[in-house]
């Protein structure tokens, strides 16, 4: 199963420090050239330490106490605890180097991926939101829900990404207003990454002729959550679908729970 090798790899990253990783992923990550200055946070530390502490998912002052025991135990100059410096090198990354390691280690991702459906690559695709820090140009460009009283919310974001089923690879994403739908994102976010062969899971954001048709177009199939007021009987050569997205473990499955409707199989 994909889901559960996949936690067996994150697993077993989770457990690894910094330097760890760097041996891991040294050979797919190119560093972009350094400031010309000689920090404790330069940018190769900086970024492997962001990066455990996104797969960890502790704050910025644990992620600082790994760098500080990491020296200590190496012999090196003993740091501070204080997460101002890492906080301010964090900043300093490219975000466009970032995005563009990113879509490198997605790329190899899959050509490592072994797992696929009948021959067909599956693409996932979904949308979850966070808060942004309370600045007014955050609140401009992406307002609180209105259930929230003015002043006491933050700004909130809207993220969908892209997943192949098969690496766990984010191929892409689109981030936008909360109040925007996902349905409005599909031809900037999804589109792009559908080729001829592929099947596009989605939930009943995406159930319209429009998401259907386009990936049509593209030589891609579908399958989609039906709308909780459509009423759509299975033929027999649709029923495998829903034993088929049965393998796609509990996590998926709280996700496509009702009847889907599977186009031109």
């Amino acid at each position: 199963m994909p889901n559960h090798r996949l936690q067996k790899e994150l697993n077993y990253l989770r457990g690894s420090g910094g330097g760890q990783l760097q041996s891991l992923f040294g050979e797919e990550i190119t560093l972009p050239p350094g400031d010309g200055y000689r920090r404790v946070f330069d940018r190769s530390t900086t970024f492997w330490t962001f990066l455990n502490q996104v797969l960890l998912g502790g704050s910025c002052r644990d992620a600082t106490r790994e760098v500080q025991a990491y020296r200590e135990s190496d012999g090196q100059r003993p740091i501070s605890s204080a997460n101002s410096a890492y906080c301010q090198a964090r900043a300093r990354l490219p975000l466009s180097w970032i995005e563009q390691q990113g879509g490198r280690v997605a790329q190899q991702l899959q050509l490592s991926s072994r797992w696929d459906w009948r021959g067909r690559r599956v693409l996932l695709a979904d949308a979850t939101s966070c808060q942004l820090a309370d600045t007014s140009l955050n609140q401009a460009a992406y307002p609180q829900p209105g259930s929230q009283q003015p002043g006491c919310g933050h700004p909130v974001m809207q993220l969908l990404g892209v997943f192949d089923l098969g690496s766990g690879a984010l191929l892409s994403w689109e981030k936008s207003p909360w109040n925007v739908g996902e349905a409005s994102l599909f031809e900037t976010a999804v589109m792009p990454q559908a080729e001829a062969g592929d099947v596009q899971v989605g939930d009943r954001a995406y159930e319209s002729y429009r998401c259907h048709a386009l990936l049509k177009m593209r030589g891609a199939e579908s399958v989609i959550r039906l709308h909780q007021r459509r009423k759509c009987p299975l033929r027999a050569n649709q029923r495998e679908a829903i034993g088929w997205l049965a393998l796609l473990g509990p996590l998926v499955m709280r996700r496509f729970q009702s009847v889907c409707c599977l186009v031109g199989f």
